[in-house]
């Protein structure tokens, strides 16, 4: 038997890289909706307690992931939202405070905006938290009662009743006290 031969067969081999370019296809989103607090009567610049931190993802890669935050809702004009995701009180009328009492809560959402104008929003509630501002208010002016000399020690004379606008709880509780003119002989009782 006989060997045919073969021509040789030459290979040259080459590394080829092949580049995927990444499209802007991705849309930022959120992984869940926020809740922050700030007290009232806080100076502008005061940061808003969001926890956790206001994040969205966006799967696209290199400047496609870049993603800029913005707040819109009734009140969003009172608060300013960074690169990063903080909140702050930030109103643009100089003199705008957050009065519990007039608004306790502010219902706001969030927008991620990607560089290619992809975005989704998420909701962000911010409660007020009540400090104790507001001074208690008697129901009635000043009070003029005739008290029989006969009345035995014990007799109800009047009632007070005043009311605190401040939150329910340690900053709206009221306590009455006699400060001047009863020389013993009148008592009230402290909480009613």
């Amino acid at each position: 038997m006989l060997e045919e031969s073969r021509p040789s067969t030459k290979v040259s081999v080459s590394e080829v890289t092949v580049e995927v370019l990444d499209l802007n296809d991705e849309v930022p989103t959120f992984r869940q909706s926020y809740k922050g607090s700030v007290k009232e009567n806080v100076p502008p610049g005061t940061p808003v307690l969001v926890h956790p931190s206001i994040s969205a993802v966006d799967n696209d890669s290199g400047n496609n992931s870049v993603v800029h935050y913005s707040l819109g809702g009734s009140g969003s004009e009172l608060f300013a939202i960074s690169e990063n995701g903080a909140v702050v009180f930030s109103p643009q009328e100089p003199h705008a405070v957050l009065d519990r009492e007039r608004k306790e809560k502010y219902d706001l959402y969030v927008t991620a905006t990607d560089l290619g104008n992809l975005s989704s929003s998420t909701y962000l509630t911010i409660t007020v938290e009540d400090e104790n501002d507001n001074a208690p208010v008697f129901q009635h002016g000043p009070l003029f009662v005739l008290l029989p000399e006969t009345s035995k020690p014990g007799t109800k004379v009047i009632q007070v009743i005043a009311h605190d606008a401040d939150a329910k709880g340690i900053n709206s509780e009221i306590e009455y006290y006699i400060t001047s003119g009863s020389k013993n002989d009148i008592r009230i009782d402290r909480i009613t």
